[in-house]
């Protein structure tokens, strides 16, 4: 494992910044190495044990091995404990979607009461914004399809009056025109 490659794959290793790539390029893989019925198939250790034959079951297990060994080896150190257990690659594959998805949910819902209680207060309306601004791309960037309707439309919130409001108006009429108006 090399700057952050595992090496001979050719796919960054895990860390807690890019789940969502790194499952993305690992699913490809796996599907490219014939290995993702494996692990993101039925967990068939049972199925197998029950109902195969013993080559089908060598067969079974060498591909599950040959799984396990590209998930561990595209997986960083500090998240090396977790699947540290698991007894097969469908397990690997499920215990680290479990931990990503839980950790998701928790900065999902904690930038959700961020954006509810944030106010303007003392701030400019541009660094108010700004602020609005990075709550609601970084919920985007968690959750794509979960609507900020409050956040894109700015409903319900006081602004510091700024500047001076124009009027609207009718447009004048052109000057070539004003004989015609008398």
């Amino acid at each position: 494992m090399d700057g952050g490659f595992a090496r001979g794959l050719g796919i960054e290793l895990l860390t807690p910044t890019n789940f969502k790539k790194w499952k993305s390029c690992m699913e490809s893989y796996l599907l490219g190495e014939e290995l993702w019925e494996i692990v993101g198939g039925d967990d068939q250790v049972e199925i197998m044990a029950e109902f195969g034959t013993a080559e089908q079951v060598r067969v079974w297990k060498k591909a599950n091995a040959k799984a396990e060994f590209a998930l561990k080896r595209a997986v960083s150190p500090e998240f090396f404990d977790h699947i540290l257990g698991c007894e097969s690659a469908a397990e690997i594959w499920t215990s680290l979607d479990g931990l990503f998805i839980r950790k998701n949910v928790a900065r999902l819902q904690f930038l959700k009461n961020e954006l509810a209680k944030t106010t303007q207060g003392d701030l400019s309306i541009s660094k108010y914004f700004l602020k609005m601004k990075s709550l609601c791309v970084e919920l985007s960037a968690l959750d794509p399809d979960e609507p900020i309707s409050e956040a894109s439309t700015m409903k319900n919130r006081n602004y510091k009056q700024f500047g001076r409001t124009k009027h609207l108006r009718p447009p004048r009429p052109p000057v070539c025109r004003a004989p015609e108006m008398c």
